[in-house]
């Protein structure tokens, strides 16, 4: 037995030997992250680098078998401040022979991108440096800068290449974000200063890009908001901003660096003042009233970072969105400037609101009312749906669902039929269904769905099916996310012209299913669900007579796959498939069968 059990454990390492070599850049990747006491090395014995190599080949695994884990979503920090850590160059793996001058360029380039961008505070480097290596300092500097963020750049040299890595951490040194660029040793080491600033500026830019909102939030006074970014961040007196709420989506398995986020509008604010890197804007519209927070902010897309990459204004607001007439106040603590930085000046400080003139106020009153009147489309299929729709809609569901389908049945009992296809009907059933969040993890959700077409015997027939779901989801570790839960219903199929009758029942179910990300494509969500309905009570209709179900069993199975758009708030379209086979038994102890298929095409709206 301790034979085979040993043979077992070296083809085992024999397997890891050979795949390890592939993960080499993820290993470096990962080994070069900034451990929270300075002084701590990476081990290089051998015995701890397999075993760290094994590790990272389970922490990916999620990633090779479905996807990133899902974390329920979390609340996007507020990042004002920053503090750049100095560089480090890490010679583990390589020496640095050669690299000095390209390491010193960088590292400029990389810190003055950061306060070119204008996106966050930046404390003075040396107040930065004297504390951030030690847990004493960096909670000296939370407590009396508000430091909200690290950003650090770290070259690690190989024999042939070079990895520059540059990322934005935590207070507690944990990696909020990454971004990683490997050049060729030779060609590193051969550029000049100018094109080493230029490759140093584009990573710093590339990790801000990350970022979900580029100006934030930092007080709210009634229906006036104070924003951190001002004309530096192009963010002008007159500017509708279109304020967004981010939350941590998903992160990646290995090191919890963010991968993914859900963005929630929130409203529209005006600004009415405007300097070098603060704001003033007075909001116009809310979602949801009084709805504004702290950590809230604002996609610029002519902001300088993003400019370099991409030209392209943000799309037009289209949504329909309530007035704001209350004003609640939230008292905000100013920020302490450091010691090392010039003080702000009274003058530099926003002007105080200015009353506004009858004109004035007049020409806002006329644009809100354009806003109020504008229409929005939720879905367009052989037409347009009014805008005015929407809104109602998004006061009763999170997730609204609208399905067309090709659908069909068949019944075997005493008396048979089943649909017939007609090419010219080829969508023969339409569902609406509404999902809401009600605490923690519970869901429920509710809709119909209504059909008609022939039969094959020549009659035709009708259907409709009302039903509501209450169910838990939440996150698994090698998929996704999973539901379970209870599906209560009552299904009528009315056939005319023919000895079968039709059946009606109400039902209860319990369900189970399965949501995730196809890996690599990032933007098709995949689903399943498996429906098991052991009670029926209702009838079954033959020649004008009804009799009732004395017992029944159903199960019934969905696979389908949706295209989720980075804009959550974008329509989103899919395609399914569904079968449900049921055995009933009558009063008279007849035993019936019905098949149900359907091929859907599913549009799905998230408010």
């Amino acid at each position: 037995m301790s034979t085979i059990v040993f043979k077992i454990i070296n083809l085992g390492k024999k397997f890891l030997e050979s795949v390890i070599p592939r993960l080499d850049r993820g290993i470096q990747l990962f080994r070069g992250r900034l451990p929270l006491d300075p002084a701590v090395k990476p081990r290089d014995d051998n015995g701890g680098e397999l075993f760290f190599k094994v590790a990272v080949c389970l922490a990916l695994s999620p990633c090779v078998w479905g996807q990133t884990p899902l974390r329920p979503q979390e609340s996007f920090p507020s990042l004002t401040t920053l503090g750049i850590l100095p560089p480090q160059l890490d010679t583990s793996r390589g020496d640095s022979e050669g690299l000095d001058n390209a390491f010193e360029a960088l590292s400029t380039a990389f810190s003055a991108a950061l306060r070119e961008s204008g996106r966050f505070f930046v404390l003075d480097d040396e107040l930065v440096a004297s504390q951030w290596d030690s847990l004493s300092g960096r909670t000296q500097l939370v407590a009396d800068y508000e430091i909200s963020a690290f950003a650090s750049l770290l070259l690690v040299p190989t024999e042939n290449a070079v990895m520059i890595m540059a990322r934005l951490l935590s207070p507690n040194l944990e990696i909020y974000l990454q971004e990683l660029d490997t050049v060729a040793r030779s060609s590193l080491a051969t550029e000049d200063v100018e094109e080493l600033g230029t490759r140093s500026r584009l990573l710093a830019f590339r990790l801000l890009n990350l970022l979900p909102i580029d100006v934030s939030v930092t007080s709210v006074q009634g229906k006036h908001i104070t924003l951190s970014g001002g004309t530096s961040q192009f963010v002008k007196v007159g500017d509708e901003l279109r304020i967004i709420r981010p939350t941590i989506r998903r992160i990646h398995p290995a090191t919890h660096a963010w991968v993914d986020f859900h963005t929630e509008l929130v409203g529209i604010a005006k600004v009415i003042e405007s300097e070098e890197t603060s704001s003033v804007a007075e909001l116009t519209k809310l979602v949801r009233k009084n709805d504004i927070r702290i950590g809230d902010g604002v996609k610029v897309s002519k902001v300088v970072n993003r400019a370099l990459f991409q030209d392209e204004s943000l799309p037009a607001f289209e949504d329909e969105l309530v007035d704001e007439e209350k004003e609640p106040v939230i008292v905000v603590k100013p920020r302490p400037t450091p010691p090392a930085l010039s003080k702000i000046e009274e003058d530099e400080k926003p002007a105080p609101l200015a009353s506004k003139t009858p004109d004035e106020t007049s020409e806002e009153k006329e644009e809100t009312s354009l806003l109020d009147s504008a229409t929005s489309t939720i879905t367009s299929m052989g037409g347009a749906v009014q805008k005015g729709f929407g809104k109602y809609v998004e006061k009763l569901a999170k997730t609204f669902y609208l399905t067309l389908s090709q659908a069909g049945w068949s019944f075997v009992g005493t008396e048979s039929s089943g649909t017939k296809v007609v090419w010219y009907f080829p969508l023969n059933l339409v569902a609406m269904d509404i999902d809401q969040h009600l605490f923690s993890h519970v869901h429920y959700g509710y809709g119909f769905n209504l059909g008609a077409g022939k039969t094959r015997p020549g009659g035709g027939y009708s259907s409709y099916d009302l039903h509501g779901r209450a169910y838990w989801e939440d996150e698994f570790p090698l998929f996704g996310r999973y539901i379970m839960g209870l599906h209560l219903g009552y299904a009528s199929l009315n056939v005319k012209k023919e000895a079968f009758g039709g059946i009606s029942h109400f039902n209860t179910s319990v369900i189970l299913g399965m949501k995730g990300d196809l890996k690599p494509i990032w933007l098709l969500e995949v689903f399943g669900e498996l429906r098991l309905t052991p009670l029926h009570i209702g009838s079954i209709t033959y020649t004008g007579t009804s009799k009732g179900i004395a017992s029944g069993f159903e199960y019934g199975v969905e696979l389908g796959s949706m295209i989720t758009p980075p804009d959550p708030e974008e329509l989103q379209v899919g395609l399914s498939f569904s079968i449900i086979n049921a055995k009933f038994s009558d009063a008279d102890g007849q035993a019936a069968k019905q098949s149900k298929y359907a091929f859907n095409i599913v549009m799905r709206r998230q408010y």
